[in-house]
């Protein structure tokens, strides 16, 4: 749950976030130019959202809530393209946070379509890409309805840290978006479950092939003087054994992969988020680069592209997107190291 400092930051690097930052995250541009892979992003958007774990931080977030209240705002101004729009007083300071929480909780269609135009006049670059995401709707382009649960849910627990909605005069039934919450909340549980379970019937496949391997073994070892039979049960051996291999390195790596991953999520929830590459940097560059003094500028430049081979983010894009950021953390230093020495 988001408290009340991380909310500060989290505010201030929404009101900040260019759009450029913003379609990078999670492809978010590419999957709206390609129009496919819409659904996994808005899984990933839920799950970033209504982390209750500290996985994630407040930048993560924001990024996640920016791109979700898009989608979101883009749904409402298809639906609210021929209404005219009510005239809203809003009191106080309106930044992006602000209003863009305002227009995802406004259940009024004359005061959201106020509030999407004032969205385009204040901020047109953002305006531009909802109305652009709204014309891709309006030809057809699918779209994840329980998307609007996981921005209603998050909506609720902002609005108890900072209240908006009663700002505009909307009244609004609280119990309701808290109703809301609470069922996508039993939503991720029950796929939890439901993954849970899928691991469990795997696990129960590999424990039945090791006992058929094993007597495939005995009856083989019976029948060595039957040629024939020999024949065909080595080759329903081998097929089994080869099935079983493959079941036991599948749930071996599977297991590996969540151990590592539980590892490095709870390092980085004991450090508060983040990578820290303080000690990395700290490094003379020559050290760090593995070149030694007097390097010409070739050498340099050779260098900073095999770094760049290994280590670019776009080599991490079926990977978590802490992934993404450990590399680009990487390549900075590198890149940091490198100009230092030419100096």
């Amino acid at each position: 749950m988001i408290d009340e400092r991380e909310y500060r930051d989290f505010r201030a690097q929404v009101d900040s976030l260019g759009l450029r930052d913003l379609k990078s995250y999670l492809d978010y541009g590419k999957r709206v130019r390609r129009g496919e892979g819409m659904g996994e992003l808005h899984q990933w958007l839920g799950r970033i959202l209504l982390d209750d774990d500290g996985v994630y931080n407040f930048a993560d977030r924001a990024r996640a809530f920016v791109i979700s209240c898009c989608e979101w705002a883009a749904q409402r101004m298809v639906r609210t393209a021929a209404i005219e729009p009510a005239v809203l007083t809003v009191a106080g300071p309106l930044g992006r946070t602000r209003l863009l929480r305002l227009i995802c909780g406004e259940e009024g269609d004359a005061e959201c379509a106020a509030l999407l135009a004032l969205l385009r006049d204040q901020d047109h670059k953002f305006g531009g890409w909802i109305n652009g995401r709204a014309s891709a709707l309006e030809d057809g382009e699918d779209t994840e309805a329980a998307q609007g649960l996981v921005v209603s849910s998050f909506l609720a627990r902002l609005e108890k840290l900072d209240p908006v909605v009663a700002s505009v005069g909307a009244r609004k039934e609280v119990e309701e978006i808290r109703r809301q919450a609470e069922k996508s909340e039993e939503r991720l549980r029950r796929e939890l479950e439901a993954a849970l379970d899928r691991a469990e019937r795997a696990v129960g496949k590999t424990e039945s092939l090791d006992r058929e391997a094993k007597e495939l073994r005995r009856s083989l070892r019976q029948d060595k003087e039957n040629g024939e039979k020999l024949r065909s049960e080595r080759s329903r051996r081998i097929k089994v054994e080869r099935e079983s291999r493959d079941s036991v390195e599948e749930l071996r790596r599977l297991r590996e992969e969540y151990i590592k991953l539980d590892q490095r999520l709870r390092e980085t929830a004991g450090r508060g988020g983040g990578v820290n590459l303080g000690d990395l940097t700290q490094l003379p560059s020559g050290q760090l680069l593995g070149l030694s003094d007097g390097a010409t500028r070739e050498e340099m430049d050779q260098v900073r592209r095999s770094f760049a081979a290994v280590f670019h983010s776009d080599r991490a894009t079926q990977l978590p997107s802490w992934v993404g950021d450990l590399f680009d953390q990487l390549l900075g230093a590198v890149n940091s190291a490198c100009d230092r020495a030419r100096r």
